[in-house]
């Protein structure tokens, strides 16, 4: 950071701060005790209802371009009040909250104002419902484990019992055992062996204020003393297996959405039986000797779907987690667009394709030169499945009519076929096939014209059209977005039919969210009879090329002018088409 401009933000902070009626800059001792964070202070008495209270503004070295922070003199102990740092340093910015580098003296004082009224309302106790909204962050300053849990589990539900899958730093826990072994054999390797047992997942009503958190089991018996069943498989997992360690996770909903915490319980020592023979205390005085027991909090890491794909705020999540969805082609377009679909939540996505990875194709395809010569749809399911667990991935390495003639469930059970072939012949094939067929979900296909200067994506519903009705006899659009000089835009390369198009990632990302947009409709019913959407390029692309807005277009659809957009493309059956040639 350039020292003039942090000696001039210095120096305004300062003039502004000297039309306070009390304050003093802090000196060298004072800022010590922030652990050299900072680089420069100021502290102002009689701002708080507490006079004993001071407030101070603080600044480090990337001032004026990191906004200053606000400590409370002297600090209350960490988890005593809520928006508290160590050190008494005020939280009161959200993450990635932006401040004036401009304007620092109006910033400053609206800083010092929130300060005030946090710390006033500390002492009114108006303030305390904060440490419910923000549980977990404070639960995770509080647990001093450093195991955790990674759940899969739902967020709503009653208190259950789930399954949980032990590793030694951390514990993975679903609501079913298919859904933990699934998730477990995706996250390692395929086949993986699990020893699963029961924890359990207990609600309660509010989340816990950082007094309430437990230290020992007699305090979680207390915790849940009012909810009997709670309390009922608390003690069934306090007394199984109790010569090991256990864990358990604690549930609750907040005005700001849904919390977990998990606890960890240890291992009973034998002396814990001391004064009787083996298997023979009873259970009351057994959970009456546990409960001097420590417990130690753990942190919850959740990867269950409704968090992943929206944080809770995504009401799309159940739906598409239940579709599946048939991809065909895992070029650089199918790749792409499987990956989106992933991202999306796509309940199981099943990939065919007959090629291996070739490098040249990396450049513009999600694999990379780690993958080469490795069969695409296997490679991409193999690595969506790790990065999404909690996803289903299945992989055909094979031309979609030679699958189809092994298991045609595959094409009828999906509730969307995709095709991004770029093959007219198997494109057409696939198109005869599904066209006016009950027993087949919707067709999408999606394509790129030369340089990616345009993209299409046209879905087709039962005897709503079908591909031939916008192709011509040697599969090019009837009504193009662009138009090229010669032979096109086609370049070579010293192999047997050895020809491509020279687009780049750039340009092919806007093609694979036309059709994954597409996708999203059709799914969630938004889309429900054929349609064509097409993404026009930006211009410049045209231009490299020698290339211009094909002059059918413009006559049909108008000019796109500079493009960059996606527009709709009015469909209905072509009644020239070989294959639908009627009117609707």
């Amino acid at each position: 950071m350039p020292e003039s401009h942090y000696a001039r933000g210095v120096e305004r902070l300062e003039s502004f701060i000297a039309q306070f009626p009390e304050w003093r800059r802090l000196i060298p001792s004072d800022l010590n005790s922030y652990g050299g964070r900072f680089t420069a202070g100021w502290e102002f008495p009689g701002l708080c209802d507490d006079p004993a209270v001071h407030l101070r503004i603080l600044v480090d070295a990337e001032f004026p371009f990191r906004s200053p922070r606000i400590a409370v003199f002297p600090p209350p102990a960490v988890l005593t009040r809520p928006n508290l740092e160590e050190q008494g340093i005020l939280c009161l910015l959200v993450e990635g909250a932006l401040t004036s580098t401009e304007r620092i003296e109006s910033v400053s004082m609206e800083l010092l104002a929130d300060a005030r009224d946090l710390v006033n309302g500390w002492h009114s106790g108006a303030s305390l419902e904060r440490f419910e909204d923000e549980f977990q962050s404070y639960w995770n300053r509080w647990q001093r484990n450093t195991e955790k849990f990674i759940s899969l589990c739902a967020i709503d539900g009653p208190s259950r019992w789930v399954c949980a899958f032990h590793e030694r730093n951390f514990t993975i826990v679903a609501d079913d055992e298919k859904t933990l072994k699934s998730w477990v054999s995706n996250y390692f390797t395929p086949n993986s062996k699990a020893t699963l047992q029961s924890i359990p997942l207990i609600r309660v009503p509010r989340p816990l204020r950082p007094s309430e958190y437990p230290n020992s089991v007699s305090d979680l018996y207390a915790l849940l003393r009012s909810d009997t069943d709670a309390l009922s498989m608390l003690q069934n997992l306090v007394c199984v297996n109790r010569d090991k360690r256990k864990g358990l996770l604690l549930a609750f909903p907040g005005r700001r959405g849904h919390g977990f915490a998990g606890l960890m319980l240890p291992s009973a020592k034998k002396e814990i039986d001391y004064g009787f023979r083996k298997g023979h205390m009873s259970q009351h005085i057994l959970l009456q000797r546990y409960g001097v027991y420590p417990v130690r909090g753990a942190s919850v890491i959740r990867c269950d779907p409704s968090w992943v794909h929206g944080r809770d705020h995504n009401p799309d999540v159940t739906i598409l987690g239940n579709k599946t969805v048939l991809l065909l082609g895992v070029g650089s377009l199918g790749s792409g667009v499987a990956e989106l679909l992933a991202k999306m939540g796509i309940g199981k996505l099943v990939l065919v394709d007959p090629e291996a990875l070739s490098t040249e194709n990396t450049s513009r395809h999600t694999l990379g030169v780690r993958s080469m010569s490795r069969m695409k749809a296997a490679e991409q399911a193999n690595i969506l499945s790790k990065r999404f667990p909690h996803l289903q991935f299945e992989s055909h390495c094979e031309r979609w009519e030679l699958c189809y003639k092994k298991d045609r469930s595959i094409f009828t059970s999906a509730d969307l076929i995709i095709s991004t072939i770029g093959s007219w012949s198997a494109e057409s094939s696939l198109s005869a096939l599904t066209y006016n067929s009950k027993e087949f979900p919707p067709v999408i296909f999606g394509w790129l014209e030369e340089q990616a200067a345009a993209a299409h994506a046209v879905a087709f519903f039962g005897e709503e059209g079908c591909l031939r009705c916008i192709t011509d006899d040697m599969g090019r659009p009837r009504v193009p977005v662009t138009k090229w000089p010669g032979v096109g835009t086609q370049k070579m390369v010293p192999m047997c039919g050895g020809v491509f198009q020279p687009y780049g990632a750039n340009e092919l990302s806007y093609s694979q969210t036309l059709v994954a947009d597409l996708v999203a409709d059709i799914l969630l019913g938004r889309v429900t009879s054929s349609a064509h959407q097409v993404w026009i390029g930006q211009k410049k692309l045209l231009e490299r090329e020698n290339g211009e807005w094909h002059p059918d277009w413009i006559v049909r659809h108008g000019s796109p002018e500079n493009g960059g957009r996606m527009m709709i493309v009015p469909f209905k059956n072509d009644v020239s088409c070989p294959i639908c040639g009627r009117p609707l």
